[in-house]
């Protein structure tokens, strides 16, 4: 089931800006041609002029279908669909708020430290390289007055190494394997949820009332790497799964695309028909195929049948970790199969393999089934069942004065500045949390229910309500916000414009940490009057108003010139 790679003794260090460039920080597609796009670090939904044209025809200003739509109307709707799906994912999974938050939360972690390395040595960019370079030119004497730079380096590159392998285990593990500062798969995620949980820590608590305090976390770590527990130490086999988060994302949101479509035009309901047309390929059908394979079945005909249907609870509870968040962790040595999605989904599959009874037990998809599938499908593979996650996030609000405070902001879209995105973010969740718990069966088969049951103001409702925050114009460059009627304009401007001016500090910081070189100010998809020159004034102000340097002040280092 899963592949066992042994770490390369040979170690070099990652290019991470050539990484990037090759799209680790993926973007979410709907189709061939990209008729529709979540992309995770803009938090942005975008369609192609022809699909916005198509909504428009078919989709009146009241939100109700307009008359005789044709097929390509709905097709351009289930693009639609597909994209917000995505965006479910990363605002309204575990899995997803984790990867979200673990890029934003590098200012935060950081912040203390970065501020007390230019106090002592000035604007060094990228600090990895900087401080590579001193560590050559003075040896081991020069450790002690490295010790911030190197904790900040430390701290960035174990996200980013949970980054690439939770995403795309297969593509990435050799890329990790053979860097010098990589530890360990399960230091990584160890690393990702402690940072999750002091980012959360500033928002709904107060010294870890509620949450998982990361401090109680390492001594048990610590053990197992002493203990030379495989994923737990430096020179460790990594275990990775045969698929990741992107396999498992793109196969859930496409599957329920094409629910969704063969709901309108039952004679599709081919599987063969939809490979052939370009919708099922590569990404978007991977994690089925690892499913069929886990499950011992060549061929699944129709879209219809109850096994997709299966398929798509399996990849709701995959992408759904218990453990470390927002529950302590109990057995240290089964963390990494705890939290990785894609060996979540191999678990959770096998689980169905060995309970395939439960096939003959999906068949109106409502809360009873769904509910009962997940006990018998977590209990099996010894995984938290969703109900009780939700529970345990949902009884905070009456553990903590600060959760109700966010919950208000969110009501209202007046957010404190203080870390807005992060607040923004996880106040979407809670909120998805809540409405998840009422309708799961909603979330897990949402076409279900869109279509079948598209008269219920209930469901119609909670689709409106939990659409993207962001998106694009058809016929102008640029992120806009989504107009809402139950919030005020101005309000949902001013968090649309702090959000944005948050998560470009956090792309700066980022560069300031690991990539060498001049900053690149690439923020030309936020605005349609895009002028360089402004961009920078804007980029640089943000960044002086937490800082108090200015990026023209940094002396830049470069790691192929040490």
């Amino acid at each position: 089931m899963f592949r066992n790679i042994i770490l390369n003794t040979n170690k070099t260090e990652i290019d991470f800006e050539i990484l990037k460039s090759e799209q680790i920080y993926s973007k979410f597609e709907a189709c061939l041609n990209a008729h529709g796009m979540y992309e995770t670090l803009k938090f942005s939904l975008s369609l192609s002029p022809v699909v916005h044209n198509l909504m428009d025809e078919l989709i009146d200003e009241n939100n109700n279908i307009m008359d005789n739509p044709t097929y390509e109307h709905f097709q351009a709707y289930s693009t639609y669909l597909h994209e917000t799906i995505h965006w479910w994912q990363h605002v309204g999974s575990v899995s997803g708020l984790l990867f979200s938050l673990s890029y934003l939360g590098i200012t935060y972690i950081n912040f203390e430290d970065l501020k007390e390395i230019y106090r002592d040595f000035g604007a060094k960019k990228s600090l990895k390289s900087w401080s590579s370079s001193i560590l050559k030119k003075e040896g081991a004497l020069a450790q002690k007055k490295l010790a911030k730079a190197n904790t900040v380096v430390n701290n960035t590159l174990d996200i980013e190494y949970y980054q690439l392998l939770a995403l795309e285990p297969k593509r990435f593990a050799h890329y990790v394997n053979g860097d010098n500062f990589f530890e360990s798969i399960g230091h990584s995620y160890h690393m990702a949820y402690s940072q999750l949980n002091r980012l959360l820590d500033t928002v709904i608590d107060d010294e870890f009332k509620i949450l998982p305090h990361p401090e109680n976390w390492q001594k048990k770590f610590n053990e197992l790497s002493d203990k030379k527990i495989d994923g737990y130490y430096y020179g460790s086999v990594i275990i990775i799964p045969p698929i990741g988060m992107l396999d498992i994302y793109e196969g859930q949101a496409k599957f329920i695309q094409l629910q969704f479509l063969i709901s309108l035009y039952p004679e599709l309901d081919s599987m063969e028909y939809w490979c052939n047309n370009g919708h099922l390929y590569g990404v978007y059908l991977s994690a089925f195929n690892e499913y069929k394979r886990i499950l011992n079945i060549d061929v699944i005909e129709k879209i219809s049948d109850p096994l997709v249907g299966l398929f798509l609870l399996i990849c709701d509870l995959a992408i759904n970790p218990s453990v470390g968040f927002p529950f302590n962790i109990e057995k240290y040595e089964n963390f990494i199969t705890d939290v990785d999605v894609g060996i979540r989904f191999c678990k959770l599959t096998v689980a169905l393999r060995e309970k395939i009874y439960l096939i003959d037990r999906l068949n109106d998809y409502s809360k009873q089934e769904y509910l009962y599938l997940s006990y018998e499908l977590c209990e099996h593979a010894g995984y938290t069942h969703p109900s009780l996650l939700l529970d345990k996030i949902l009884s905070w609000e009456n553990k903590s004065d600060k959760f109700v405070s966010l919950m208000k902001e969110y009501e209202s879209f007046e957010f404190d500045l203080s870390n807005q995105p992060i607040r923004v973010m996880f106040s979407h969740f809670i909120e998805f949390c809540k409405d998840k718990s009422l309708r799961p069966e909603f979330f897990c088969w949402p076409s279900k229910f869109l279509i079948s049951q598209g008269s219920n103001q209930e469901f119609k409702e909670l689709w409106l309500k939990h659409l993207s925050l962001f998106g694009d114009h058809p016929y102008k460059k640029g992120v806009y916000p989504r107009l809402r009627n139950d919030r005020k304009q101005e309000n949902v401007q001013k968090t649309f414009n702090d959000f944005y001016g948050g998560t470009a500090l956090y792309d700066l910081t980022r560069q300031w940490i690991l990539i060498d070189g001049d900053f690149k100010l690439n923020y030309n998809w936020l605005s349609e009057n895009y002028i360089e020159k402004d961009i920078f004034e804007w980029a640089n102000e943000t960044f002086k108003s937490v800082y108090s340097i200015d990026l023209r002040e940094f002396e830049n280092f470069n790691h192929n010139n040490i």
